[in-house]
């Protein structure tokens, strides 16, 4: 999916942009997502955003290293709500819903 090579950069540099074309790009694409979480596949969705979070851990600090896997535990929670109650709110409303959750997470 190309989504990924478009989106990934903008997380550095604009979360708001960033969440917002995650969650259109989920909303679009919501058959599949949730066949994916049907079957227990939820955590193939992760690390095709995510990556292996083990690899890139090994230069990180402990705290780092959790708290990078806490804010991608998040991020697929909300995703799996979202997606399975058929994407109630717009990409708009879950994406601000997901600025106030996130805000400690993103915040460094």
């Amino acid at each position: 999916m190309a989504v990924k090579a478009e989106i990934t950069p903008l997380f550095e540099t604009d979360q708001e942009k960033f969440f917002l074309k995650f969650f259109q790009h989920l909303c679009e694409n919501q058959e599949p997502y949730r066949v994916l979480f049907k079957r227990g596949l939820g955590p193939l969705v992760e690390d095709f955003f995510y990556g292996n979070q083990e690899d890139a851990g090994a230069e990180r600090s402990p705290y780092q290293y959790y708290r990078n896997q806490a804010f991608s535990a998040l991020m697929m929670k909300i995703c799996f709500i979202w997606i399975m109650q058929g994407c109630k709110e717009t990409p708009e409303q879950i994406t601000q819903t997901t600025l106030k959750i996130a805000q400690n997470f993103i915040q460094e």
